[in-house]
């Protein structure tokens, strides 16, 4: 058994078993809110590429949060529109 739990220990601690994948991808996030700091429910937020026009869009969730994400990276316009929002 201790010999078990030394190959165990040994196989641990020169075989790392767990990969940090990287990503080349963007993401957006933010919380979208009035002037009295009421949060908006359901609003369209689309990020626009600048340099491409490739738009991706979602709607905020009932704490008014919002995330894009999968997005190549690069400078993006934010439009946010909801039906009575100025």
């Amino acid at each position: 058994m201790k010999v078990l739990r030394l190959a165990t220990l040994i196989l641990c601690l020169f075989c790392p078993c767990a990969v940090v994948a990287q990503s080349t991808n963007a993401a957006i996030t933010g919380v979208i809110d009035d002037p009295s700091k009421a949060i908006l429910e359901g609003v369209s937020v689309t990020a626009i590429n600048t340099e491409t026009g490739v738009k991706a869009t979602t709607k905020t969730n009932g704490s008014g949060l919002y995330a894009i994400a999968a997005l190549i990276p690069g400078a993006y316009r934010i439009e946010v529109d909801k039906q009575g929002l100025n």
